[in-house]
């Protein structure tokens, strides 16, 4: 069975690439995808089953993801992955501290992400 994935992701070019790279898995699909915290707290809000996985930027068009992933773990038991340019050791703990599972960096971590999001979550 597929991995489903709900992303969270302002960047429409950086959106649509996640989409055909997480195709490319055999066992994982994007069932859906937000660019602001109101339009992702409504989807998760409404589908509380449904997805595995979300995938979720810091930095969105209106809010941010922090508040995404407190929303997510308020009700949820799947998995939060932050997928982030802001990689710093201290906002890795804090969204980890926040209720993410994993955090990776955008510009360095693509291939350990690919791997969590292949064979891990």
């Amino acid at each position: 069975m597929k991995k489903r994935i709900y992303l969270v992701e302002n960047n429409p070019w950086l959106s649509q690439t996640l989409i055909e790279f997480i195709k490319e898995f055999g066992d994982a699909e994007v069932i859906g995808s937000s660019a602001t915290e109101s339009d992702a707290c409504n989807w998760f809000d409404a589908n509380e089953t449904g997805w595995d996985v979300a995938v979720v930027d810091l930095l969105l068009d209106k809010g941010n993801g922090l508040q995404v992933i407190r929303r997510i773990r308020k009700a949820s038991t799947q998995k939060v992955v932050v997928l982030s340019n802001y990689a710093s050791i201290a906002m890795r703990e804090f969204c980890i501290n926040s209720g993410a599972d994993r955090f990776f960096d955008k510009s360095s971590e693509l291939d350990k992400f690919t791997q969590y999001i292949g064979h891990e979550s």
